[in-house]
């Protein structure tokens, strides 16, 4: 019925529009961090396996 269905007024949808795009904003820095992270992470990687490379080399010569 009527009477359970819970209505918003415009000023609520507003204030809860608003919390999700703070939120989004948030989610967004935090993704754009963590793609920073994962790259920072992938060219140590990438550094520390050159390295691995370099000494097995010398240690087979």
């Amino acid at each position: 019925t009527l009477d359970e269905t819970q209505i918003y007024t415009e000023e609520e949808l507003r204030q809860y529009e608003h919390e999700l795009t703070e939120q989004e904003a948030q989610l967004n820095q935090k993704v754009e961090q963590l793609k920073r992270e994962h790259e920072d992470l992938q060219r140590r990687q990438n550094e520390l396996d050159a390295q691995k490379k370099e000494y097995q080399q010398v240690r087979v010569e």
